[in-house]
């Protein structure tokens, strides 16, 4: 259970904007998505499609790719202890 009046556990927005990339599956991803500028960068696999996140905006329509983008997007993060069994809902 998630104790909001722990003081243990706080909440900080970050200032830039996300952006989420959406790639087919198998294709090499284009190096302007991994920046190393980025302060984030999250890249995740499915059987369907490689997802990438970060707080570069890059113009899909730049890339030799089928690229999907959304954003930007607000983000936070949820600092403190927490069950890993919690579900959003």
């Amino acid at each position: 259970m998630l104790d909001l009046k722990d003081p243990r556990l706080r909440i900080t927005f970050f200032r830039k904007r996300f952006h989420l990339y959406q790639i087919p599956i198998r294709s090499q991803i284009p190096k302007d998505l991994l920046s190393s500028t980025a302060d984030f960068l999250s890249v995740t696999t499915t059987s369907d499609e490689i997802s990438i996140v970060n707080t570069v905006n890059v113009d899909p329509q730049g890339l030799d790719l089928d690229v999907k983008h959304e954003g930007p997007w607000s983000c936070f993060k949820l600092w403190g202890p927490m069950d890993l069994t919690l579900t959003g809902g």
